[in-house]
């Protein structure tokens, strides 16, 4: 009977005869395919029906988009917080650095000066660099002198650089402790 398919397209019609007390009559009508054809229509047509609801969805749901949205919306302000803070802490660090740099240099001047020049009363605070000032202009720079008891006579010299960050408060200041010691023969 395959064979037969694959030759005959079979057809139901419906013709109503009318006999006696209206009986109807179904006839079968077989007609012949073109010798091109493999397969009869209406299998053509049913296989192409249950492949159409088999096959997955190609589309988006409206659902899946707004999942989708959702997770790159996170991911978007992740990444913007994650800039804003690593741009904060490199701020911070080149203030610092900066920060560190003129206190470094002014123990190195103040190395240079001679002993006198180092007394508690003469060195309380240095004029700041440019760097410095135009970095952070609000920075305060100090300086601690303390005499050490003992011999050879000696200086504590601290170095300190402090100031506010963006929300007033006050950072971590940078120190630098240095000691000079007197000449022998100076009072």
């Amino acid at each position: 009977m395959s064979n037969q398919k694959s030759d005959f397209q079979l057809g139901k019609s419906l013709t109503q005869r009318r006999k006696g007390a209206g009986q109807a009559r179904l006839s079968l009508i077989t007609k012949p395919l073109p010798l091109c054809a493999s397969a009869p229509l209406r299998e053509i047509q049913s296989e192409k029906q249950s492949a159409h609801f088999r096959r997955p969805h190609l589309g988006v749901t409206l659902f899946e988009l707004m999942v989708a949205l959702f997770i790159l919306t996170t991911a978007m302000a992740a990444t913007v917080q994650l800039t804003a803070v690593t741009a904060g802490q490199r701020r911070t660090i080149e203030q610092r650095r900066i920060a560190l740099q003129e206190v470094a240099n002014q123990a190195e001047r103040i190395a240079l000066l001679p002993w006198e020049e180092t007394a508690r009363d003469k060195l309380t605070t240095w004029r700041p660099s440019a760097d410095l000032t135009s970095a952070l202009p609000q920075a305060a720079c100090t300086a601690e002198v303390s005499d050490e008891p003992g011999m050879p006579r000696a200086r504590r010299i601290r170095l300190l650089v402090a100031w506010p960050n963006a929300a007033g408060q006050l950072v971590d200041p940078v120190a630098v402790t240095i000691w000079k010691f007197a000449m022998e023969g100076q009072p």
